[in-house]
């Protein structure tokens, strides 16, 4: 009981030399407080569940899509996010894990079409299924390569989107003036493989995606949301613990407007670090 990264991820799964701490686009991972209990079926057994509820941080839905004017507005959430895994283990550290969610996102609602001027309180049912794989590949010269993956699909879960944090990207109020919040639906992943070329020297490559879709009403003016995230990591290092590294990263944003128009954006950043063990 207290505060640990979310179930609905996991924190073995990381590209272990990438300098961007926002993580690729499609990554499921949030520290968060939560009740968690985990177990093995048996004491010899390779497959382990785990059952949690994880609250989410206060207003961070809420900050960018709550609007008045369309009968929509904060309210503290009554029920947290329950959520149930199972988790495999092999031999060597690699895994593979599938998880669950289960949502219920309070608000305020006022039909500002009506003479009601109260707001209610109202609910939003949202889900989440997220696969995901870290596999070593233990070569005869010592050499261990790692891939790993993961593809999420689900309505109102942005919030555990490491890259994303919420973002207002979880719902948004209808602009039909019912005091209706929509919850996005959204699909995402990414896939990493680091290779170890030499005892020292090793490069990774990343490709992630995240696609949100706004159904009924807009959201910002796009109804329609996809980027996607490229990643080149060279390291080397320099010591047992210390790890010096050169990362370029190519983004592209594309923005649906309607069913005949789409906008695009592109960005590249190249980061330098160095990461120390201790």
């Amino acid at each position: 009981m207290g505060q640990n990264w979310s179930t609905f991820g996991d924190p073995d799964l990381w590209p272990a030399s990438l300098l961007d701490w926002d993580g690729p686009t499609g990554m499921v991972l949030s520290r968060r407080i939560q009740l968690n209990y985990r177990n093995k079926f048996s004491k010899k057994s390779r497959v382990g569940y785990e059952l949690a509820i994880e609250q989410m941080e206060p207003r961070r839905l809420f900050d960018y899509t709550t609007n008045v004017d369309f009968g929509v507005d904060y309210a503290p959430r009554r029920i947290p996010d329950v959520i149930g895994a199972l988790r495999y283990d092999y031999d060597n550290g690699g895994f593979l894990k599938v998880a669950g969610i289960y949502r219920n996102i309070g608000y305020d609602s006022k039909n500002i079409q009506t003479t009601n001027t109260d707001f209610k309180y109202k609910t939003a049912n949202g889900w989440g299924i997220t696969g995901m794989a870290s596999i070593f590949f233990n070569k005869k010269s010592g050499l261990v390569n790692n891939l790993q993956a993961q593809w999420n699909i689900g309505k109102g879960i942005s919030d555990y989107f490491l890259a994303v944090g919420g973002s207002g990207l979880d719902g948004f109020a209808n602009e039909n003036g019912q005091g209706i919040l929509n919850l996005l639906d959204v699909h995402s992943g990414f896939v990493s493989y680091q290779r170890f070329w030499t005892a020292k020297f090793h490069t990774m490559v990343i490709a992630s995606y995240n696609h949100f879709s706004g159904g009924e009403g807009t959201v910002d003016t796009w109804n329609e949301m996809t980027n996607y995230h490229f990643t080149l990591n060279l390291s080397y290092n320099l010591l047992d613990n210390l790890m010096i590294g050169f990362e370029p990263q190519i983004g592209y944003k594309e923005l649906k407007i309607d069913q005949n128009t789409t906008k695009g954006k592109d960005a590249v950043r190249i980061n330098f670090g160095m990461l120390y063990n201790f």
